[in-house]
């Protein structure tokens, strides 16, 4: 009876199994079933997994994986529109320096002018509270180039030729404000030639650098530092970053800024930071620390 029933169980189950659940049926799933299933489910896991890849790939927009497909036309319009921005900021130094030197009232003058990231400080004496007051709404009327200004107080000082108000101001400029350019409203292959005659070669950079340098001179600011830099950031073209320490007067500086203003090739200044010697006197010596880059479109030889 027992060896009837063990020879004849495998039998009775298998028939019954038809019966019992896919889902239920551990231990009664036929062998074709048992190896063919987790296959089936390999495979589609596999094709999940490479259409959640190929998605992601797409929302994320990856630069490297699309970069062979990038639009000719959208390449040549984004190196024209960086360009004009390297010029424009090329010229902001000087546009800053001489609405400042405009807008200061008479018997005026600055002790510090710090310009870093869109950001300018200032400080400076006025003979009276009513002329800073004035110099604040001038600085006001330079609409698109200057914005967010916050004037920080004043104090009394007394001095030998009667009392001086010290300001503090700070604001935010638009270094790229638009200004007449060579075909700004054209985006061509001629446009973009003409714009690229303000890069460099890396034969070309260092003679740049040495003509800054007499420059300087030319301006009376005497050189006092001059190191390599790091780059601002890295964009399209390679840059020849150099960071100089100077010493004259605002005047002097001014001078200076308006001659790199008319240079053919790109010359961009940043992080400006000065220091008055001499705070009571009008036209004070100042100590200057600032960056410059040139910008390179080819190797050169």
């Amino acid at each position: 009876m027992n060896n009837k029933k063990m020879t004849n169980w495998p039998v009775a189950a298998g028939m019954a199994s038809h019966l019992i659940p896919i889902n239920e049926r551990n231990g009664h799933i036929p062998a074709k079933e048992r190896i063919m299933q987790p296959k089936s489910q390999r495979s589609t896991t596999f094709f999940l997994f490479i259409a959640v890849l190929i998605f992601t790939g797409f929302i994320t927009g990856s630069s490297r994986a699309f970069a062979s497909q990038e639009d000719p036309v959208e390449a040549l319009n984004e190196k024209i529109t960086l360009l004009k921005e390297l010029r424009l900021k090329q010229q902001f130094p000087a546009r800053m320096i001489n609405t400042l030197n405009d807008a200061l009232p008479q018997g005026s003058w600055l002790i510090r002018l710090d310009y870093f990231k869109g950001y300018i400080s200032l400080e400076g004496f006025a003979p009276s509270n009513k002329l800073v007051a004035d110099f604040m709404t001038k600085l006001k009327a330079a609409k698109g180039l200057f914005y967010n200004e916050r004037f920080l107080g004043s104090t009394r000082i007394s001095g030998t030729d009667g009392p001086k108000f010290l300001f503090r101001i700070n604001f935010s400029c638009n270094e790229t404000a638009q200004t007449k350019l060579p075909g700004k409203d054209r985006m061509d292959k001629a446009v973009l030639k003409a714009l690229e005659r303000g890069l460099v070669n890396k034969n070309e950079a260092k003679g740049m650098s040495e003509k800054i340098e007499t420059m300087l001179a030319d301006a009376n600011l005497k050189v006092t530092q001059w190191t390599t830099t790091p780059a601002l950031s890295p964009i399209k073209y390679g840059e020849y970053t150099r960071k100089v320490d100077v010493q004259g007067n605002f005047e002097n500086l001014r001078m200076f800024f308006n001659n790199v203003a008319r240079l053919e090739k790109y010359v961009v200044i940043y992080e400006i930071k000065s220091e008055s010697q001499s705070l009571m006197e009008p036209d004070p010596t100042i100590k200057v620390v600032f960056k410059f880059s040139l910008f390179i479109g080819d190797k050169g030889e």
